[in-house]
């Protein structure tokens, strides 16, 4: 049995769901070996504590490595994890188009073996060049069995409302410097509520742009969201251009705060349209699969779904230019048609069991130690459980603390 470390950022009690099903996945779905589980407080230093233990394999969650967008804390956690001991050692990577070059720096400070990113081809070359590690794509969501059955038990607490939503969506509000890829998530929200406005059409929606608390779903929340919804809007993430060192993030949050109401092409002229298309990154998202667990019809703007999803078969098909929104809306308004894409969706993406949470920690779990030895770490574990949990009940106790203030 290996012992490996997984060591994660997650700050308060409630958060969404696919963030938690990520990092507890390897406990979860691995059982041949045992995972030490630190979630890290940049208020609180207990490196001592993981310093003194050579773990098999230490992997870096993309929570832990998201702390590269602030560089106070990057840095802070950076001194504090230097001298954790891995025989492998692995990071998650997700959004690498900004501040990539802080990735690179810490793989090369822990001398990271292998990155699972979500990048493909040519754009990992791009983004990491020169860097002699092995790299594996991977998808930044999947199947959890146990919100399957979740969320089959909501949708019989749920299916006699009758506040059914004939369209719904929700995404977060993106930073205008990740280019046209980016903001394509606020883009198909704009044109449908606009659509469905001009042409008052007798249509239930519910679709907002979300900041970081507002309209936000946590939880089962957002599976009782998605039952409800009969179709949801989306799109691929990622964006089309690199900012390796955060300058055209900065560059363009700085104008956003002199004009706050500046359009995203007035933004594009001033400052992107010269990095346009210097990087493809139009990434998978876990919502996919989370819409065909719950069965609801999927409104997808064109592009490569990674072959797994194909339009009008587990999708419908929203052009690039949007010339062909009135059928698509009248697509929607066929409940029938909408019932048979989601049964579509749930027979191709979930019943197969092909995207699980059990396929990716065997993917990340097999990646890892394809070329090594089992059981090589030189240390006893048998008291670093009890040190990490009484570090996470303090933790526990200060989100408590702060919720009720």
């Amino acid at each position: 049995m290996r012992n490996i470390l997984v060591l994660y950022n997650k700050e308060g009690i409630k958060n969404r769901k696919n963030l938690e099903d990520s990092i507890f996945c390897f406990e979860k779905y691995d059982k041949n070996d045992k995972f030490y589980y630190f979630n890290y407080w940049r208020k609180l230093d207990v490196s001592t504590i993981l310093n003194r233990y050579v773990f098999d394999g230490v992997i870096y969650h993309y929570s832990l490595m998201a702390l590269r967008y602030n560089g106070e804390y990057w840095n802070e956690m950076l001194k504090r994890i230097r001298l954790i001991k891995g025989i492998i050692q692995a990071a998650i990577v997700q959004d690498e188009y900004i501040n990539s070059k802080s990735v690179i720096d810490f793989i090369i400070q822990q001398k990271v073996n292998v990155v699972f990113t979500l990048a493909k081809g040519k754009s990992i070359r791009i983004l990491y060049p020169d860097i002699p590690v092995e790299f594996v794509t991977v998808f930044p969501g999947y199947v959890d069995l146990e919100s399957l059955r979740t969320i089959n038990r909501l949708r019989k607490e749920i299916r006699d409302e009758e506040n059914t939503i004939d369209i719904g969506y929700r995404a977060r509000k993106t930073n205008y410097s990740l280019g046209k890829q980016g903001y394509l998530k606020v883009e198909v929200a704009d044109i449908f509520k606009k659509k469905i406005y001009q042409n008052n059409r007798e249509i239930k929606f519910d679709i907002e742009m979300t900041g970081d608390t507002k309209n936000v779903f946590m939880g089962l929340d957002w599976y009782r969201f998605l039952i409800k919804c009969r179709t949801m809007l989306g799109c691929l993430g990622g964006a089309s251009i690199l900012d390796s060192n955060g300058i055209i993030y900065n560059e363009v949050n700085k104008y956003i705060i002199k004009k706050p109401y500046a359009t995203f092409q007035e933004v594009y002229d001033i400052f992107l349209r010269q990095f346009e298309g210097n990087l493809e990154y139009a990434t998978f998202s876990p919502r996919f699969f989370e819409c065909a667990m719950t069965k609801t019809c999927q409104v997808l703007v064109e592009g490569d779904y990674y072959g797994i999803m194909l339009p009008d078969i587990h999708y419908i098909e929203v052009k690039r230019d949007y010339s062909n929104i009135d059928e698509v809306i009248m697509k929607i308004m066929d409940i029938k048609f909408c019932e048979q894409i989601a049964e579509n969706a749930f027979r191709d993406l979930i019943a197969n069991n092909k995207f699980t949470y059990n396929c990716f920690v065997n993917t990340v779990i097999n990646n890892m130690f394809h070329n090594s030895l089992d059981d090589v770490s030189k240390k006893s574990k048998r008291f670093l459980n009890l040190e990490l949990k009484s570090y996470d009940i303090l933790l526990h106790l200060k989100d408590r603390l702060n919720t009720l203030r």
